[in-house]
């Protein structure tokens, strides 16, 4: 019968310098004996590694949330990747709501065809631009400029993009 736990624990070098340990144990029942192992390991660099990617993670979205349009990334069956707070203030949708739609729901069905038009060449060509009506939750429209280019992650083809609201600009 064995049990096993694993915890992280802050140690301390002779040095003073502190240090990240991983500590696993598993216990044991050997000739009516109860036992345990103990195994110690050093994952300081493992912890650095994680502190730089939340780091670099935190201030990449600090970045695309100070944008003052809308932010997004789809991946080539449109399914939303990720996108800015703004892009759920400017729509009026929920993150929960957005995760479900395309971004052809944010379109009226006259601008759809165009809008795929576009997305088709950002995944054939690279990149891509249009202007046409945004469309928010309660139904309004406002003008943006959008762009998208082609990224890949994770070894699949994506499209990121901004919006940028250019009403004042068509009046």
């Amino acid at each position: 019968n064995k049990e096993a736990a694993l915890m992280e624990q802050k140690y301390l070098k002779l040095d003073g310098m502190p240090f990240d340990v991983e500590v696993s144990a598993v216990s044991f029942l050997y000739e009516n004996q109860k036992g345990a192992l103990v195994f110690f390991r050093d994952i300081t660099a493992r912890k650095q590694v994680e502190n730089a990617f939340l780091a670099e993670k935190k201030f990449t979205e600090s970045i695309v949330n100070s944008m003052p349009g809308i932010f997004y990334c789809f991946d080539d069956q449109l399914h939303f990747k990720s996108w800015n707070k703004n892009f759920e203030l400017v729509s009026g949708y929920s993150a929960q709501e957005i995760s479900k739609m395309t971004p052809l729901d944010f379109f009226t069905s006259e601008d759809r065809q165009l809008i795929e038009e576009k997305v088709k060449k950002v995944f054939t060509k690279g990149k891509a631009s249009v202007e046409v009506d945004f469309v928010s939750k309660d139904g309004s429209r406002t003008p943006h400029f959008f762009t998208g280019f082609l990224v890949a992650i994770e070894n699949k083809n994506h499209l990121v993009g901004v919006g940028v609201d250019i009403a004042r600009r068509k009046q």
